[in-house]
């Protein structure tokens, strides 16, 4: 086994809630064939490498590979790579300017990233490859969109400085509508989504281009405030090593107690619009087009009922792990004792990492309890009532190998196969698909140890 060092300090609806609503390190081991081809210099005038990249390699292992490779450089100016999805997500890979090559386990590009004054061009390779949820057809700049290989996710951003965007308090509150200008000369109706009878207007002119415009920013804007509300494992690592912004804060009387991300995917979004029924016919298509947030979290509130991770061990359980550190994470001290449930003696290597967790996480007077089941037999060899559990009496996480074990109350089940690819679907039998947020067993143990830390 080759170990690699990981520092998390390195980087930084039934789906969506809108603001409105009342709404150290640690050492993790790859295997010595994955390590001895995490990377290599390429010959040439700039910086070239070459990674092999697949759902188990987790970023920050790739950091000594960079770090070797542009040791000559001076002074070198990095981006961020954040892994904000996958079974392996959370940490950060730091890229100088250069080319950077990742490959599949049969040394197939799966894509290529051209690093250029702090711009981060992205090429396809042998797999399917989007920009939010936009195919990439040719070279293309990342700007803010998220790099999405179905089954992982990243963000490419310059380093986070200090607090920044978290200088204020993020709290939620009431959607502003966007504000209608005067259209002259131009046929209106009341805009409903879906309902236009006519494409997408190109030439635009100014008042309407403006307009749009102020679409697109209120949508990036909830994009951002989705994000931000339920963190993935990256964001929940960056900032419990910056002094825990937002963290620990929700109690039992908190609108967002009990609800986690589970995955990213796109969801629907509709604008508020002051007067709606004064928008130009032409637009109506224009509009529609912008009414989904890429790449932001689909979640599972335990409020709402029990929520299901379905798939293999190693699946589930990456899944879970994430889980357990985002409620940890989010909830105020003393408001949630967590409790994993297992009955297979055999199994009990795998929550070895639960030790980490601070000891207020498994305190028995918590006001609440959330509950993770291993298994429904595990379920109900604890005596465990279903009654209970459908009527939403217990905040209740499972985890089972297939969806016929899995009790129909479910409020979310979360379908994952092994690479990291998801569908989650509610009771209404709405379906997302998405990447699901899955972290190793060293990741978890380092962010609960830090979490410790943040509430002596």
């Amino acid at each position: 086994m080759v170990a690699a060092m990981v520092n998390p300090t390195s980087h930084y609806s039934p789906w969506a809630d809108e603001p409105n609503s009342s709404d150290e390190e640690a050492l993790v081991e790859e295997p010595e064939a994955r390590a001895s081809s995490l990377g290599t210099r390429i010959p040439g005038s700039s910086l070239r490498v070459q990674f092999t990249l697949d759902e188990t390699v987790e970023l920050a292992a790739l950091n000594e590979v960079v770090a070797a490779a542009s040791g000559r450089m001076s002074k070198p100016v990095f981006l961020e790579m954040r892994h904000v999805a996958g079974l392996s997500c959370g940490t950060v890979l730091k890229l100088p300017e250069g080319h950077f090559e990742f490959l599949d386990r049969d040394d197939k590009t799966l894509f290529s990233l051209a690093i250029e004054d702090a711009i981060a061009t992205v090429s396809g390779g042998a797999g399917e490859l989007w920009c939010d949820e936009t195919p990439v057809k040719r070279p293309t700049s990342l700007s803010r969109s998220v790099l999405n290989t179905g089954w992982a996710r990243f963000i490419i951003r310059p380093p986070r400085s200090g607090y920044g965007e978290y200088s204020q308090p993020l709290e939620a509150k009431p959607k502003e509508a966007i504000e209608v200008p005067s259209f002259k000369r131009t046929s209106k109706a009341l805009w409903q989504y879906g309902q236009a009878n006519m494409g997408p207007t190109i030439n635009l002119d100014t008042t309407s281009w403006e307009f749009i415009e102020a679409v697109r920013a209120a949508r990036d804007e909830d994009a951002r405030v989705q994000r931000q509300l339920h963190p993935d494992p990256e964001e929940l690592s960056y900032r419990a090593y910056n002094d825990g912004f937002g963290l620990l804060q929700r109690d039992p009387d908190h609108p967002f107690f009990g609800r986690f991300s589970i995955a990213h995917g796109a969801i629907p979004w509709r604008p508020k619009f002051n007067k709606p029924d004064a928008i130009p016919k032409k637009l109506h298509a224009n509009i529609d087009q912008l009414c989904s947030l890429a790449s932001v979290p689909i979640t599972g509130n335990l409020k709402k009922g029990p929520v299901a991770i379905v798939g293999s061990r190693h699946a589930r359980l990456a899944a879970a792990r994430h889980a357990i550190v985002s409620l940890t994470a989010l909830s105020k001290p003393g408001s949630a004792e967590i409790k994993v449930i297992t009955t297979d003696k055999n199994q009990n290597e795998n929550w070895m990492w639960l030790s980490a967790l601070p000891g207020w996480a498994s305190a028995s007077g918590n006001d609440e309890r959330i509950l993770v089941a291993d298994g429904m037999r595990s379920f109900d060899l604890a005596g465990l009532e279903h009654a209970h559990a459908e009527n939403g009496d217990m905040n209740l996480i499972i985890l089972e190998e297939s969806v016929k074990e899995v009790p129909a109350y479910c409020s979310v089940i979360l379908q994952i196969n092994d690479e990291g690819l998801c569908k989650a679907t509610n009771r209404s039998g709405e379906s997302i698909n998405g990447t699901a947020l899955g972290i190793s067993e060293g990741f978890a143990a380092a962010l609960a140890t830090k979490l410790g830390q943040l509430h002596t």
